[in-house]
């Protein structure tokens, strides 16, 4: 999209790539060395750790966990009743949250424990394509005044015509709850689509 038709050149301070985010789940378990490749590969199997090109992508780190089985737990080290320390590794992989249910059936299945520890964290992660362009203007300007230089305009909200717009995003995308998503974390508060000079104008709330 040509933001000099939008724009003048006096008004914009730089621009950006526009890149959509997507949402991800990092899952953490804590386990003794000699079943962390079983974890490894059971959860691989399951969807976890795809990076780009790359399956089985983990991280490890060492360290020691505490725990006291009381007289109804089966425990899988350590005395009934007594505090016993395990050395375990701190394993870590990403998915996303499609797999996620799959994966941590995978990770209880064949962990070691009766209960094992873990936790799950949401996370976001830049596309490598651009797909639009940020525009930062020097100085903010009214919605109403972005809707009256395009030609053929529509803006989503009207009661919004009055807020104050100062990184627009121009794309060719439909405006969905992605693109939104990816639009806040890039710091936009605008979404313009253009479609064959059909602009939409969407006000980050």
């Amino acid at each position: 999209m040509q933001y000099d038709k939008i724009f003048r050149k006096k008004e914009i301070q730089r621009t950006e790539n526009f890149y959509l985010f997507s949402e991800r789940k990092k899952i953490v378990v804590f386990v003794p060395r000699e079943h962390l490749n079983l974890l490894l590969k059971k959860m691989s199997l399951s969807g976890a750790g795809i990076i780009g090109n790359y399956t089985e992508c983990s991280f490890r780190v060492e360290g020691t966990g505490t725990f006291r089985p009381d007289k109804k737990a089966k425990p899988y080290s350590g005395k009934i009743n007594k505090l016993s320390e395990e050395t375990e590794f701190r394993f870590e992989m990403e998915c996303s949250t499609n797999d996620l249910n799959g994966i941590l059936d995978s990770l209880i299945r064949f962990h070691p424990y009766e209960e094992p520890a873990y936790e799950v964290y949401d996370f976001i992660k830049r596309n490598k394509t651009s797909c639009g362009l940020i525009v930062i203007l020097k100085k903010e300007i009214k919605a109403g005044e972005l809707i009256k230089r395009l030609s053929k305009k529509k803006l989503d909200d009207a009661m919004l015509a009055d807020r104050t717009i100062k990184r627009p995003a121009l794309i060719s995308k439909d405006i969905n709850r992605d693109v939104i998503m990816s639009a806040k974390n890039s710091g936009c508060d605008c979404l313009i689509k253009n479609r064959r000079n059909n602009f939409t104008i969407h006000i980050i709330k």
